[in-house]
């Protein structure tokens, strides 16, 4: 049992290495917006690849040197279960909070399952995993930062600062 056994080990590693290289697709400076470590790649997380996380944390890299906010897009979902629709509404008094009435950045605020059309441009470069998601875009337009599930006040003034 010794010897099939190492190559079926083998062959799972090697799967499991294709599958997590395949998860994260890469983009060069080129053909995407210039990352904010100055990395000439970016790294798009797919579910579960690169760092993409839930609970509001973000998935952008180091923030030693990042673009200040320019303006900011919640995600949510206009129809959903009752534990989401909670989450939903938490975030967007978290939101709410720190940013004051009328908003000190620019808000926008789309339903992915009945405004899809104005959300997809930002779900395609960076998926929602858990509703709602909160976008931080620079002044090129470009993600700076995502956060999503749960948000707090501390998470969104850590994302704006």
């Amino acid at each position: 049992m010794g010897r099939p056994y190492a190559r079926v080990m083998i062959f799972f590693a090697m799967a499991l290495t294709v599958i997590s290289v395949s998860a994260c697709r890469r983009k060069t400076a080129g053909t995407a917006s210039a990352s904010p470590t100055g990395n000439p790649e970016v790294c798009t997380p797919g579910p579960g690849a690169c760092g993409a996380t839930a609970k509001g944390t973000a998935s952008s890299g180091p923030t030693a040197k990042r673009d200040r906010p320019a303006r900011l897009v919640f995600i949510d979902l206009e129809k959903s279960c009752p534990c989401t629709k909670r989450r939903i509404t938490s975030s967007w008094k978290a939101l709410t909070a720190v940013l004051g009435t009328p908003p000190s950045i620019p808000l926008d605020r789309f339903h992915l399952d009945t405004q899809d059309t104005k959300a997809e441009p930002y779900v395609d470069k960076r998926p929602i995993m858990v509703a709602p998601g909160l976008y931080v875009l620079d002044q090129r337009g470009n993600i700076i930062d995502l956060l999503q599930g749960d948000i707090t006040e501390a998470q969104i003034r850590g994302a704006i600062r």
